[in-house]
């Protein structure tokens, strides 16, 4: 501890509260912004453990740099490429009372870990967790931020025992968003599986985590910032089902004789459904080539299977449709991606027909200004389709600018803009097209859509085609 104390330069009686691990392969574009919000944390008390898989692209020597000029900087070098191992290896090397993590590409607010040690402190916690927003970057530049409250209103500001709300499984999954105590984490030996890539260990390790939680509290604000485009995140590798597969494969190893984990079985299944789902639409819509997706399919239905005839996998709990598909998954995984390909390449036939719309009149509007229309700027965007204007309805917003372009008054789009298309939400179709119907707009020169409805699949949506500029 005295090697530790003197590379932080701290006093002899000084502990180091929080140690923050950071996984590391390959994130030269991102790797400055993310290691400069840590350093910029308002709590000093910080080391900071840079665990390098083996960069090749410059990223190695950025991380160098930074353990020169700041003695709370480490840099490990991981024998795996393994986001898991990385962070059980940054674990066994940390000395912090707390531990957090973060991804190479994310950036973190500066009082994040201050506040959140200060809770963990006051109230003898196992964890502790914020909330976060997802980002992206506009071609200008512009940081654009979605706020997203992942837990439900009344979990805040309560001391929770999380082994009583299997529900978490649903809505917590981020290991990211907050700090743990080391000794619950070495004490309830939590590991996360140490397979090769980065995606989904902290599916694992939040399960772990929620079932042997005691002490849990929520803070209703949001630390962290996730990143939305990088096209190297895990969300939108083609070794997607391969690392659903073997993320889960491990947890059911791992609870299947625990019999205190009853309860979380309907929630353990729940996820592993929707996570399929996003594979399954992101898979389509990145028009890239995936690998072994029927060999784990396979694999993934007979998760399902044994849920089934152990009686944990119940119609009630997703619905008659998707129950269908799950038994079509478990019967017939041939069958089952050659349905979800058709679905789903209708969908993208569909999105296609949009851009091809837009490109037939001299100019695009967008009809609100809604998260669900910023992404879809951010689509168009990447297709090359220029957008000149919002238009609104809230006389508030009239004469700003969102996306860096102008927000205008529905009368006066039609006044400055001859031969527009009005891109319009699905979830607003009616009304507005009243609207634009009683201002004289023809109804071919309205495009009903829902890009902007799911996120992962619309930043993958040509991602492909665009690659110069990510």
């Amino acid at each position: 501890i005295n090697d530790c104390i003197n590379r932080i330069g701290v006093k002899i009686n000084m502990e180091i509260k929080v140690s923050i691990i950071i996984p590391v392969l390959n994130s030269i574009k991102y790797i400055d912004e993310c290691i400069n919000s840590v350093l910029n944390q308002s709590l000093q008390e910080i080391e900071i453990l840079m665990v390098d898989g083996g960069s090749t692209d410059g990223t190695l020597q950025k991380l160098y740099e930074y353990e020169k000029k700041d003695p709370r900087c480490k840099v490990l070098h991981s024998k795996l490429k393994s986001c898991g191992y990385q962070n059980n290896f940054g674990l066994k090397n940390a000395i912090g009372e707390y531990i957090a993590f973060v991804e190479s590409d994310d950036v973190v607010l500066q009082s994040m870990y201050e506040e959140l040690w200060n809770k963990a402190k006051k109230y003898d916690l196992d964890y502790v967790k914020g909330d976060f927003e997802t980002f992206y970057y506009l071609q200008n530049n512009e940081k654009i931020l979605e706020p997203l409250r992942s837990m439900p209103k009344d979990f805040y500001g309560n001391i929770i025992n999380s082994f009583d709300y299997p529900q978490l499984l649903i809505c917590d999954i981020y290991l990211w968003k907050g700090i743990y105590k080391r000794t619950f984490l070495i004490e309830n030996a939590i590991w996360q599986n140490e397979t090769p890539g980065a995606a989904f260990q902290d599916v694992g390790f939040a399960f772990q985590s929620i079932s042997c939680g005691r002490r849990v509290m929520y803070v209703d604000k949001a630390y962290y910032h996730y990143r939305r485009d990088n096209q190297s995140s895990s969300v939108y590798n083609v070794n997607g089902y391969v690392f659903l597969k073997n993320e889960f494969l491990f947890l059911e190893h791992l609870f299947e004789n625990k019999t205190d984990f009853s309860k979380f079985w309907p929630f353990f299944y729940r996820r592993l459904s929707d996570m399929v789902q996003t594979r399954d639409k992101v898979m389509v819509f990145s028009e890239e080539k995936w690998v072994d997706v029927l060999e784990s399919l396979e694999q993934i239905g007979k998760i399902f299977w044994r849920g089934i005839k152990a009686g944990r996998v119940q119609e009630k709990d997703f619905g008659e449709q998707r129950y269908m598909e799950i038994i079509m998954l478990c019967k017939d995984p041939e069958f089952y991606l050659r349905s979800i390909v058709f679905k789903h390449t209708l969908k993208k036939e569909m999105w296609n027909t949009l851009l091809n719309q837009c490109q037939k009149h001299k100019h695009t509007i967008l009809f609100g200004c809604s998260i669900t229309n910023r992404r879809l700027f951010a689509v168009l965007e990447r297709n090359g389709i220029v957008v000149d204007a919002f238009c609104d309805n809230e006389e508030e917003k009239w004469g700003t600018k969102s996306c860096g372009i102008p927000v205008l008054q529905p009368e006066a789009v039609l006044k400055q803009y001859e031969d527009a298309v009005f891109l319009i939400p699905k979830k607003y179709e009616r009304a507005m097209c009243d609207q634009l119907t009683g201002l004289g707009v023809q109804i071919q020169q309205m495009i009903v859509n829902d890009i902007g409805l799911d996120i992962a699949t619309a930043f993958v949506y040509h991602y492909n085609k665009k690659k110069s500029y990510l």
